[in-house]
């Protein structure tokens, strides 16, 4: 799981600076940055979380890996692309709390598994 949180920080990181290099680089594209620094890099990192989640408890579930791994990729798949699809809407100010809620989402999974 902290491998995933790792590749997708990594891999936002690396979209933020490729999409601010290819802009005009004027005020507004640097409040751009910080916005997508400070939300698609959590949403990134929550997403392949879950990815690893989904192994985590495949380990344990040896029974249920082939639906565990393969579910929750495709729930990582499905809140990216609804945050994607929604942050063009009027909710995009609502969507941007959603990598919040992610987090919290996984922390308390986490501790649970973890107990």
């Amino acid at each position: 799981m902290f491998c995933g949180v790792a590749a997708g920080l990594g891999f936002s990181i690396q979209e933020s600076l490729y999409y601010f290099a290819s802009s005009g680089r004027e005020i507004s594209d640097v409040i751009i940055l910080a916005t997508r620094t400070l939300t698609t890099s959590l949403m990134h990192a929550m997403a392949t979380a879950l990815v690893g989640i989904g192994i985590l408890l495949a380990r344990k579930h040896r029974r249920l890996a082939w639906a565990l791994v393969p579910g929750f990729f495709l729930l990582a798949i499905a809140l990216h692309a609804l945050y994607n699809l929604l942050l063009a809407t009027s909710l995009a100010p609502f969507v941007l709390l959603v990598p919040l809620l992610m987090f919290f989402a996984i922390w308390v999974l986490m501790k649970r598994l973890g107990e």
